[in-house]
């Protein structure tokens, strides 16, 4: 399998009564992604609720993905959890079901020195080689960094640990992983606004939220530069920057599975602690895509 281009970073579907994984809207959500053009799927990703999700949902859900994608574009599980005997559980369960490679995020809340987060993640490597593992950096949110340094350091402890998915706009960040880890290392990028900077910088694509919503925006971009038209990859950059502004940036999921909605892909509500849209924030919502001539 390549791992390249649009990795559509997908919602969780839910049924619509009791927040129970919902297998036949999960298969209409791929469906859906793949005639698109999305380059590859990743399931309970923070977009995907994982966090919020039981170890045994997760299973649910990613056993669904796989046996439906059956290998026609790639499936990266996101497996990450705070304990490593979790993550090692959940890790070693996408690798028996047939995935194509696992996600980790950084141990979020509790900062952790590197010599801690190198053992959480060659531990996890290690107990799955040689299924590919991408390290899932989002400084932000889990209060910890990777930094070049300890990425290299990792990828060399364990030669699955292939690549990694950025969620910043550090450019200068992203360019220093491309120096350190040379041509051979996948390096995604996972904040929006920077698709196609990154991309100059020698990204090999993209994990994107909004490309569960609108994958036929950010494959716009990605498919643009690589054909050589710079004008057109900036143009759609230019329109995922507006539908940026329209979904609050991705902060609230809910917009994402309000736009599927308005699209005709059932995805059920957010998961509470998470909130759902409002009956006036949908009518906002919906004049805004009709406005950008997206519905």
């Amino acid at each position: 399998m390549q791992f390249h281009g649009v990795i559509a970073a997908m919602v969780t579907p839910y049924t619509d009564e009791d927040f129970a994984i919902s297998p036949e809207r999960i298969e209409r959500l791929c469906d859906f992604l793949m005639s698109k053009g999305v380059h590859g799927l990743l399931p309970l990703g923070t977009t995907g609720e994982g966090p919020y999700i039981s170890k045994a949902q997760r299973k649910d859900v990613a056993e669904t993905v796989v046996k439906h994608v059956n290998k026609r574009v790639p499936v990266i599980i996101h497996t990450g959890m705070l304990a490593t005997d979790d993550t090692v559980e959940l890790s070693l369960h996408a690798r028996n079901i047939g995935a194509d490679a696992i996600a980790v995020m950084t141990p979020f809340f509790r900062h952790l020195e590197d010599c801690a987060l190198s053992d959480f993640f060659v531990t996890v490597a290690r107990a799955v080689e040689p299924l590919p593992m991408f390290v899932y950096n989002l400084p932000a949110i889990t209060n910890n960094d990777i930094s070049p340094e300890l990425l290299l350091s990792l990828a060399t402890q364990a030669d699955n640990i292939i690549g990694i998915k950025y969620s910043s706009n550090d450019l200068i960040r992203f360019r220093e992983y491309r120096k350190k880890m040379g041509e051979d290392f996948h390096l995604f990028i996972g904040s929006d606004e920077m698709i196609l900077p990154a991309l100059f910088e020698g990204a090999n694509g993209c994990v994107s939220g909004p490309a569960s919503a609108y994958p036929e925006v950010i494959t716009g971009i990605y498919n643009a530069f690589v054909q050589g038209d710079a004008q057109e990859a900036a143009r759609q950059q230019s329109l995922l920057d507006d539908l940026r502004e329209v979904f609050k940036d991705g902060t609230l999921l809910c917009y994402f599975k309000a736009i599927l909605q308005l699209r005709g892909v059932e995805t059920g509500s957010v998961k509470p602690p998470l909130r759902n849209i409002t009956e006036e924030e949908l009518r906002i919502l919906e004049q805004d895509l009709k406005s950008l001539n997206l519905l």
